[in-house]
């Protein structure tokens, strides 16, 4: 998918999602992309509190960015029961999904990495994952890009260390513990890049070879099964009308 595609089938998608949503009879196969939304406008509102907090030493605001990235966190787990409760899976919808995990990861990292530069190999990992995604779905259309089983285990370790980011400046312990969970994040950020590119090249190399292969195939020329036809047709020598078997060669 091209980029003005791509960007286009976003705008399209998010206008009809609105308006769904608001209307009560389409209002149930729109819940699972609103609660999928909210994690594009949930890392704004927390860049704004949290560097205020941070630059002014306000405690509570600090809590409060914290607490947004807990609630961000758990509208990945709605989103996820609405669409199977009310079987709302879209092409839309899965767009949406990636472009917002990975929006909300980006910009909370960079508001936490301004706190601790520990932060900054997490984003370095997510653009590493997102551009891998971006590339083959651009070269290949067909390639299948779902989440692999250690893509969505370090989505919650991922939303733990970024939950915690805000609350470490309080004390030394949540300091600590912050820095273990960035350390594993980190780690399952690795496997799930490594995996993601090897897995992607292997399915690009499949793509590739079978478009070799229909490209060898000989022509057949005028191949036909062997199923009798049946032929009508006049004959205007006795004004009458006959049936005529014809079975076709094979070539």
């Amino acid at each position: 998918m091209n980029i003005k595609k791509y960007l286009k089938t976003f705008k399209t998608g998010t206008k009809t999602m609105f308006k769904e949503f608001f209307n009560k009879e389409t209002n149930k196969r729109q819940r699972a992309n609103m609660w999928t939304f909210q994690r594009l406008i949930i890392p704004i509102v927390t860049l704004i509190t949290s560097l205020i907090g941070l630059i002014n030493g306000i405690i509570p605001l600090l809590i409060l960015s914290s607490a947004l990235i807990g609630y961000g966190g758990l509208t990945d787990y709605f989103d996820g029961k609405a669409a199977r409760k009310y079987g709302a899976t879209s092409e839309y919808g899965k767009l949406l999904d990636q472009v917002c995990d990975k929006f909300f990861a980006g910009m909370i990292s960079i508001s936490i990495s301004i706190i601790n530069p520990i932060y900054i190999p997490i984003i370095l990992f997510e653009l590493g994952i997102a551009g891998v995604n971006m590339f083959y779905k651009h070269k290949y259309p067909t390639i299948n890009d779902k989440s692999s089983l250690i893509g969505r285990i370090k989505q919650w370790p991922l939303f733990l260390s970024l939950f915690l980011g805000f609350l470490s400046p309080i004390n030394q312990t949540l300091n600590i513990i912050t820095t273990i969970t960035v350390l594993i994040t980190t780690m399952l950020q690795a496997a799930t890049l490594t995996e993601y590119t090897i897995s992607k090249y292997k399915q690009a190399s499949i793509i590739d070879n079978s478009k070799k292969e229909v490209i060898n195939i000989p022509e057949e020329k005028n191949k036909t099964n062997s199923k009798t036809k049946i032929i009508t047709y006049k004959k205007t020598l006795t004004n009458k009308k006959y049936k005529v078997k014809v079975k076709k060669k094979d070539y």
